[in-house]
């Protein structure tokens, strides 16, 4: 499988090769970035919030209000986030080393993490998750050009 995909990519410009990784990592940041939001909305049920306000000594009447309130925060620093890794795409694009080894240890990083979390569902026994495993396969996706990429600047 990777040898189909390294002779596809040899037959593409340097340019689209960089273009396709960067386009794979910021459609796995959405995903992410979607799926965290879910994920998160799901903690901040009333459950949690009860027990978390009352142990900050809060009346729970406040519920509402502290929930709306979180949300959009983390939603805002997903958000910023997203806007600090487009930029780097922006400056990969462009081929500025140090963009280039940021998002190249990103994606390293993101595949990783997302093994981990693949792994994670299949030893808990909830099948697999859809937005795990695309964001496994972009961010391996992108990692795997800029290391072609580096490869073949070296020979």
């Amino acid at each position: 499988m990777i040898s189909i995909l390294n002779k596809n990519l040899s037959s593409l410009p340097k340019s689209k090769r960089y273009l396709i990784a960067n386009l794979a990592c910021f459609l796995a940041d959405i995903i992410v970035i979607y799926y965290v939001s879910l994920k998160i909305g799901d903690f901040f049920t009333e459950k949690h919030l009860i027990l978390l306000l009352k142990n900050a000594g809060a009346d729970s009447s406040k519920l509402v209000q502290f929930r709306a309130m979180a949300l959009s925060n983390i939603k805002l620093m997903l958000f910023i986030v997203l806007i600090f890794n487009c930029i780097n795409y922006l400056f990969s694009q462009f081929q500025k080393t140090w963009a280039m080894k940021y998002v190249k240890r990103y994606a390293f990083f993101g595949f990783l993490f997302s093994i981990l979390e693949f792994v994670g569902y299949l030893f808990t026994g909830n099948g697999v998750n859809f937005y795990t495993l695309a964001g496994l396969l972009l961010y391996f996706l992108c990692w795997h050009i800029f290391k072609f990429n580096q490869q073949n600047q070296e020979q």
